[in-house]
């Protein structure tokens, strides 16, 4: 189709050869056959445009030209527009049961079939489960070349506290040497001879104090006041104590390590 620059009104001539180009091609038997025959129909843009508002009035024969020429613009449908309303409505149907609570006015009105059988449940006791402490004693006799034992023997048993008598530690050892990962280094030295000691090796995350006033210059000994977690109600702390005694030790220190154990547990 040609579209000249200047097509002119198009309601004088244009309409005229839309005419005998209908007739040209509707009588003819082949359907088209004269269609190459016909006069070229010029329209201009104003008047396509000024089609589209009154597409709906336009006679039938010419929208079944303009359809057939292809330049007919498709009627939309509308079953598919509601079958897809009516799906989306039919998913959004949940069924439901609504009731409505009760107000104070029939509160006491309730059926006596509602309220609770409290005779039917079951009482539960609550038990709480206490973790006990794995302490691990060892006299090693220096512990300087055992500490990668001692850190292996403690992890596998999952130990909490290492009670270490005879340790032969000194001031001039510092705690780095002999120290655990996980662990915290408590240590009395022996500062008169070489030998004795005692230390203990309590892992970090136990809360504890080191009892000073229960120690003696005249007794190797180390105590700690221990709050470790989930203890029972009736315990507040446990009381760990390391004690090096030497089996050659004579009558008079029995006697002294005697009267410090009284001693150190009536201290409050």
């Amino acid at each position: 189709m040609d579209v000249e620059s200047n097509p002119g009104d198009p309601t004088s001539n244009s309409e005229e050869r839309l005419r005998r180009n209908q007739n040209c091609i509707i009588t003819s038997a082949g359907g088209y056959a004269n269609l190459q025959n016909a006069d070229p129909i010029v329209y201009s843009s104003q008047y396509l445009l000024s089609l589209k508002p009154c597409a709906s009035v336009l006679p039938r024969d010419v929208k079944t030209y303009l359809s057939d020429l292809g330049i007919a613009r498709r009627k939309r449908g509308v079953r598919a527009g509601r079958q897809i309303k009516e799906r989306h409505y039919n998913l959004c149907q949940i069924p439901s049961r609504i009731t409505l609570r009760s107000t104070e006015k029939d509160h006491n009105k309730r059926p006596a079939h509602r309220t609770v059988d409290r005779s039917v449940l079951l009482r539960i006791p609550y038990q709480k489960i206490f973790r006990i402490l794995v302490i691990l004693t060892a006299n090693l006799r220096s512990i300087r070349n055992k500490v990668d034992e001692l850190q292996y023997v403690a992890e596998c048993n999952n130990v909490d506290a290492i009670c270490i008598s005879e340790s032969w530690l000194s001031p001039q050892i510092s705690d780095s040497v002999v120290a655990i990962p996980g662990y915290n280094l408590f240590r009395n030295d022996r500062m008169s001879t070489p030998g004795g000691g005692v230390c203990i090796y309590l892992r970090e995350t136990i809360p504890c104090t080191r009892l000073f006033q229960c120690e003696q210059p005249d007794v190797e000994s180390l105590w700690l006041s221990l709050r470790p977690h989930s203890l029972p109600r009736s315990i507040s702390s446990i009381v760990l104590c390391v004690v090096y005694h030497s089996t050659a030790n004579g009558q008079p220190k029995n006697v002294v390590l005697s009267n410090h154990f009284r001693s150190s547990l009536l201290v409050k």
